[in-house]
């Protein structure tokens, strides 16, 4: 069995040419087969695979370096405004909801896509006040009897279950590593929120223009095992073996370090507190990005 050992960092903590820190955390002496299970994501039929997303993120990052994704009658100038921009600091308020922890369990999409959607719900209210975190045990394992923790999800069916049934808060139906047994509490009707259409961008442009107009974005990246160790910086794989796809919510970007800001779903002691910045054109980041438009009920209760 392949480990991510003490000499696997030591190797990694070597290489000067890269834009990142390192962190040796609690993923230490983790089987590769058992991080794989943090790439869960499965791209939905006739979308881009991991291998494709990966040279379509570097071709949408050269089109838009020299403007080619720009829409006419868009000045160069107000696509570059502004040029940084985070749900963390908006007007003074945060947006951002709890850093949560899916652990060794093929859930990401479920995660990846409720960070999106309590973001949303933030802004959609105008308040920054914490509403009721989103159950991802009841979108995961209630969604379809296929789920549990060694298979992983497409978005488009997350986000299919969203539009037409939504879920309850967390409290009510808390995550676990398997809750594929338990039943949900009797009333959980009355208190889901459900959402609204859901919007693919496929041009970096399109994409930055979304974030800081309307909210965050669903994406993915491909995982490689350097960056279980990531702690600080701008992300680029320097160490590659692909694990497969992890759906991430980009809440954010930087034009000056190139970067988009993104909430992971490994805890708050991962990484920038559970955040961490990936180079612009890598890892299929900006290969698609999916939004979140409008919502047909918000549980407030």
């Amino acid at each position: 069995m392949v480990k991510l050992t003490k000499e696997y960092f030591n190797e990694l903590a070597a290489v000067t040419a890269k834009t990142w820190k390192e962190e040796l955390n609690h993923f230490e002496d983790s089987l590769l087969e058992d991080i794989s299970r943090l790439a869960g994501f499965i791209p939905d039929a006739g979308q881009p695979t991991v291998e494709e997303r990966r040279s379509l993120s570097l071709a949408n990052w050269l089109r838009h370096k020299k403007r080619e994704d720009i829409p006419s009658g868009e000045s160069a100038a107000r696509a570059d405004s502004p040029a940084s921009f985070s749900w963390g600091n908006v007007d003074g308020r945060n947006y951002l909801t709890t850093v949560k922890n899916q652990r060794f369990c093929n859930s990401c999409v479920a995660f990846g896509t409720l960070a999106v959607v309590e973001i949303m719900a933030r802004i959609e209210k105008g308040t920054s006040t914490v509403l009721s975190d989103l159950s991802e045990a009841q979108l995961f394992f209630k969604s379809s009897d296929d789920h549990n923790c060694f298979t992983g999800w497409n978005i488009g069916g997350a986000l299919a279950y969203l539009q037409q049934t939504g879920v309850i808060p967390e409290r009510d139906f808390p995550y676990d590593f398997d809750c594929s047994f338990q039943a949900l509490p009797e009333g959980w009707e009355d208190k889901t929120t459900v959402i609204g259409k859901d919007v693919t961008l496929d041009s970096h442009y399109g994409m930055k223009k979304w974030i800081r107009e309307k909210g965050p974005l669903i994406s993915v990246i491909e995982l490689h095992p350097d960056f279980l160790f990531y702690k600080e910086g701008v992300y680029h794989p320097v160490k590659k073996h692909s694990l497969g796809g992890h759906c991430v919510a980009v809440v954010g970007y930087d034009d000056e370090s190139g970067s988009w800001l993104c909430k992971n779903s490994w805890g708050r002691h991962w990484g920038d507190r559970g955040y961490f910045r990936v180079a612009y054109g890598e890892c299929g980041i900006d290969a698609r990005m999916i939004g979140i438009e409008g919502f047909e009920k918000i549980y407030e209760g």
